[in-house]
């Protein structure tokens, strides 16, 4: 490789990991307070200088962390100051995701409204009603299936979220998953 291809190469990857670590730092208070749910740190966050799309280590942003927390006003204000909706964390993660995997509905909802995928699939390709169906979030199963995610996706391990609701004997969610394929297939014929 040619020397100067690898000097800038190696200046890139310093640029990456200094602003990385810099973004991080930075928005500790930014990411500690969406994780609690507490709108009033986030906006003194962002007014001592936090960047709203910025990542931690993990690739999370401050919007993954508020959706993970549930709190609908935080979701809300991020989203309208200019969080994006689909952003990925180093497992390709999207906030929908985190919503789906911690049973958070309304703020599920409110993501899918403004736009989030409702297939996305991460490095193992599961997707949010996987996730959704895993934990025996029943509520929020039904409002995925209702919004469009597909049944019969299938991640990493062939599995659906059929199979992951009945592995982990979600059997409310199973019932209701083998009632939505066989209505789907049935429309099929």
């Amino acid at each position: 490789m040619n020397k100067f291809l690898v000097v800038l190469l190696l200046a890139a990857l310093t640029a990456a990991a200094v602003y990385a670590s810099d973004c991080s730092t930075n928005n500790s208070a930014l990411f500690n307070a969406a994780a609690r749910g507490d709108l009033k740190l986030v906006k003194r966050a962002l007014g001592n200088g936090a960047q709203l799309n910025c990542a931690d280590q993990f690739g999370n942003t401050a919007l993954h962390y508020a959706a993970k927390s549930g709190d609908l006003e935080t979701v809300y204000y991020l989203l309208n100051k200019g969080c994006q909706v689909d952003s990925r964390n180093n497992n390709w993660n999207t906030p929908l995701h985190f919503a789906a995997e911690f049973g958070r509905r309304k703020a599920a909802m409110y993501l899918a409204a403004r736009g989030a995928q409702i297939d996305a699939k991460d490095t193992c390709q599961m997707t949010p009603l996987m996730l959704a169906a895993k934990n025996g979030k029943l509520d929020l199963v039904q409002y995925l299936v209702a919004a469009g995610a597909d049944l019969n996706n299938c991640d990493v391990k062939c599995k659906t979220a059929l199979d992951y609701a009945l592995e982990s004997n979600s059997q409310a969610v199973a019932d209701f998953l083998r009632e939505r394929t066989a209505a789907i297939n049935a429309s099929m014929r």
